[in-house]
């Protein structure tokens, strides 16, 4: 459908991609993997024509004949939506926030003058409907701030394929999401693949999401891509030493000294975590949703607790309120005996001894600051002079793999991985008990992720801290916990220690969070100790 020769890119004198050639079959599934700036989302932009400025761009993008690379921007305007629609990997980002779910899908039908306004509306419906989001439940009049994650997703999906293009590019859709979302997201667009007859170029980091979903898979590292073919072949043999690194990554089992203790650190027993709700009719009274409903466990010194479940389970909620951040209704968490009450005038103490770790840490940092700031943040918690300062973060840094000399710095200045490492540091500069991980690797490529959990499991044997570990990718919980608790709806449903959890799940939605999570046949596995 597609056919790349020799595409080469520099942006402002700098190779960003060399020698790419690769063919999008129609109707078919083409994965493109690599870690974080391989090229894989360049490719993609090369193709749409939405490359920045300063872009140098050799070699041809074929699509019917034509040469994509050389297309004028009007009618580049006509193909994009039309015959080649992108999907992004933050819909937020990508969705208009004062615009309707309705009007943003109607919109693409209207700017190519495929249809009237009121034509468009009844298209938008029903792409809406095709993506699971009918109107009896989702109104065209709901703005995205109203859906979560998954419903964003689909609405951006709905508008890449309003027209029916030929060629849908994905870039990374599921790495936020939860298994079973992401089950749903990967089924949608297998058929839509299907059903429309188009093809899907998938940009991933995950190898099982790609060897479970994608007809053809190639490589990327450095921009180049250094392998390519049919998937399960690909997969069994691995003739490519990077292709090989990968696959270890993706299933790395970081080395863990057991450390829990049987006193626990954190207590929490009936935690229950209530909201009001909109008003039911004009005069209705205000209803109430229990975000948390009687929740309770405990987490020992030095122990690694795993909490997972599909967004919406009320994961984030605990979490605040076991941070001090959000009120308890009935219950109590207590951490070292001392009971947490939120507001201002949580003891400092408690504060000192619990710290966390953000799935986003370029948004949890302030650009201004240098990284000496960002990580000497949580230092007023301590007893401890201003002039020790300095060396304390220089020693935090170095304990995470940081150089000292980086304190001068500002955080865009750095890769994904190492601001994750700068945010771990910044939680370890008071020395604490315990630190809440909150999806603090899902958007991590594997060989980073690899690298950071490598890096959490030494510096837990080091300190012996407690950490407590919030995520939606089972593969990761399994290898870093000791015990894990699954989360549906407000209630822990299941609890145990790690390995029984996932070798005989009892609950039912347990089963189905195993079963979602995506994975490589174990068949095809001839590279692996290549």
């Amino acid at each position: 459908m597609i056919r790349l020769e020799a595409l080469s890119l520099d942006i402002h004198d700098r190779e960003i991609l060399r020698d790419v050639s690769l063919d999008i079959a129609p109707g078919k599934v083409t994965g493109l993997v690599g870690e974080s700036g391989s090229g894989k989302s360049m490719t993609a932009l090369a193709i749409m024509g939405l490359l920045p400025r300063g872009s140098v761009v050799s070699g041809r993008a074929l699509l019917d004949g034509g040469d994509l690379l050389a297309t004028p921007e009007r009618e580049m305007c006509r193909l994009r939506g039309n015959r080649i629609g992108m999907i992004f990997q933050e819909p937020m980002t990508a969705l208009n926030p004062v615009k309707t779910i309705g009007a943003q899908v109607a919109e693409t039908l209207v700017v190519h003058g495929k249809a009237r306004r009121a034509e468009a509306w009844e298209v938008a419906r029903e792409r809406l409907a095709r993506v699971g989001l009918p109107e009896e439940r989702f109104a065209l009049s709901r703005y995205p701030h109203e859906l979560s994650g998954g419903q964003r997703q689909r609405v951006c999906i709905a508008m890449a394929v309003a027209l029916h293009p030929e060629l849908l590019i994905a870039d990374e859709p599921t790495t936020a999401l939860d298994v079973t979302t992401q089950a749903q997201i990967l089924d949608l667009l297998n058929g839509l693949v299907d059903e429309e007859k188009m093809s899907l170029l998938l940009i991933t980091h995950d190898l099982a999401v790609v060897a479970g979903t994608a007809d053809h898979v190639a490589v990327m590292q450095g921009g180049r891509i250094v392998e390519q073919g049919p998937t399960e072949a690909l997969f069994r043999t691995m003739a490519h030493p990077y292709t090989r690194k990968l696959f270890a990554a993706s299933s790395h089992q970081p080395e863990r000294m057991a450390q829990g203790e049987d006193a626990p650190l954190l207590e929490v027993r009936d935690a229950v975590r209530e909201y009001r709700t909109a008003r039911e009719g004009l005069l209705g009274r205000p209803g109430r949703f229990r975000a948390v409903d009687g929740v309770s466990f405990t987490l020992g010194r030095g122990e690694s607790l795993g909490l997972v479940g599909e967004s919406g389970c009320g994961k984030s909620t605990l979490t605040r309120a076991i941070l001090g951040l959000d009120t308890l209704q009935a219950g109590a968490i207590r951490l070292g005996g001392q009971e947490i009450h939120a507001g201002p005038h949580l003891d400092p103490a408690i504060r000192r001894r619990m710290q966390v770790v953000f799935q986003d840490p370029y948004g949890s940092f302030n650009p201004r600051w240098t990284v000496e700031r960002l990580v000497a943040e949580p230092f007023h918690l301590m007893d401890a002079r201003p002039e020790d300062m300095q060396g304390r973060v220089a020693a935090a840094l170095t304990d995470v793999g940081i150089e000292p000399e980086a304190m001068g710095r500002y955080i865009h200045e750095f890769s994904g991985g190492q601001r994750q490492r700068i945010a771990i540091a910044r939680a370890l500069i008071t020395n604490p008990d315990l630190i809440v991980l909150d999806e603090a690797v899902s958007a991590l490529d594997v060989r980073v992720r690899a690298q950071i959990l490598d890096l959490l499991a030494r510096l837990q044997a080091e300190h012996g801290m407690a950490y407590l570990f919030i995520s939606h990718d089972l593969s990761v919980v399994r290898r870093v916990t000791d015990r894990v608790l699954v989360m549906r709806a407000g209630r822990i449903v299941e609890q145990g220690e790690t390995d029984a959890v996932f070798a005989e799940p009892a609950h039912a939605y347990t089963r189905a969070l195993i079963a979602a999570t995506p994975r490589i046949p174990a068949d095809w596995q001839g590279g692996r100790d290549a």
